[in-house]
Formats: structure tokens, sequence, C-alpha cells
């Protein structure tokens, strides 16, 4: 993807749950690098993660994860130097978080964090950026899905704000349903596009794409940084 000032880089690693991103300003230098993984118990994985990390010659600025199947009760799995936000299902499973880099200025958007029956969605914002996590599940009620991203697009665009939405939202993107093509209508209706058409989830039969991937609005500014960054 080109736009205006910057070059998006995502790659998806083959057999893998996680994509990679990383945004690049118009001299090819990396300014933001993030990821999103579906976890499916972040709990368990710690060491997994922080082994994975180290592969990378770069830390990652925004971390999100999907399937974070924490409860009320749980305390947060922590990363060195990351800040952490979650929202967490009532029940078993499901659950969404965020970790962000310590020295990148960001604050809680509470009035689009939501936890319900269909999904769960964390927002936070650093200047003029919009981070966002969202995770439905397959029985969730799209109509409802669908009208909350609605929304939280309409206040982006509204304000001139950059928004990456990251996220599972259990709907197969490489096949023409007609779920499919309204989450398509819905994203290029209000100016977005999905930055990686890669499968994300793989099987013995079938390679599926379920939006494990980063909605993405045109341009990318950067993220407020703190003076000792």
């Amino acid at each position: 993807m080109i736009d205006n000032q910057l070059i998006d880089d995502t790659f998806c690693c083959p057999g893998s749950a996680f994509q990679v991103s990383c945004l690049k300003n118009m001299h090819g230098e990396y300014n933001l690098k993030y990821l999103h993984m579906n976890a499916q118990s972040l709990g368990q994985k710690q060491s997994d993660l922080e082994v994975l990390f180290s592969e990378f010659n770069f830390s990652f600025d925004v971390v999100g994860f999907s399937e974070t199947w924490f409860s009320s009760d749980d305390p947060p799995i922590t990363f060195g130097d990351y800040s952490f936000e979650g929202q967490n299902r009532i029940s078993r499973g499901g659950g969404v978080a965020l970790y962000v880099r310590n020295g990148i200025l960001y604050h809680r958007m509470n009035e689009f964090c939501i936890t319900c029956d269909d999904y769960e969605l964390l927002v936070i914002k650093s200047c003029k950026t919009l981070f966002a996590v969202i995770y439905r599940t397959s029985r969730g009620t799209l109509s409802n899905l669908f009208s909350q991203l609605e929304i939280l697009m309409t206040f982006a665009n509204e304000n001139e704000f950059r928004l990456i939405l990251q996220g599972d939202l259990n709907i197969d993107i490489l096949t023409t349903t007609s779920d499919s093509l309204n989450l398509l209508n819905l994203i290029r209706s209000n100016g977005y596009f999905i930055a990686s058409q890669q499968p994300t989830r793989y099987s013995l039969n079938h390679n599926t794409n379920t939006v494990r991937s980063k909605i993405r609005s045109k341009g990318m500014d950067n993220p407020g940084n703190s003076n000792n960054d």
C-alpha cells in the first residue's frame, strides 16, 4: 500500500496467527512497528512471546492481542518496557489487550471500550492516532458489530484521526459471502482498507483470513513520544 506520506509493510508468518506491520516515512525509515496476535490464552504464553519478540531486531511500538482469556481477577502478564490496557469478557474466553511501548504517550478512550455479548473492543489514542483491537465471537451478531465499527470510523474521520484497527472478527474475507461483502463495503465506504489480504489462519483443507489484519485510514501520523524516548 502506498499513500500520500507512508508505505505500510505488512507480512504474515505462514502457519502462525500473527502479523507484523511497519510504517515508513518518505525517506524509507521505519517510524511505527505494530503486531497483532490471536493469543488463545495470553497468560499461558508469556515465555513463548518473549522468545518471539527477541527474534526481531527492533522493539514493537504497539502489540495487540485478541482472545486473551483473562478474567476480571487475573493480573495481566507484563512485558518489560510496555504499559498494559485490557478489555476482558465477563464470561470465559474472548478479551482483547494492547501493550504500548513505554515512552509513547496515550490515553484510553473509555467511550469506545466495550464488552458485550457480541464483541470486546479496546481503543486508545496517541496524538492524532487511534489504536483499536477487537474480538468478535463466531456467535456474535454482525449487525451490532458493524454498527459499532461505523461509529468508530465516523468518529475518526470527523476528528481527522488516523485509525489502526486490529483483531479477529471471525469473518473469512477470502470467501465471497454476504458477511464478507458487507464488511468490505463498510470499510471501503468509510475510506479505509485492509492492510493485508494474506491468510492468517491455516487448516489442512482451506486457508482463511478472519480479518486478523489491520484496517487503516489513509496516511499515518507518528504517535506522541515523550521527550526521553
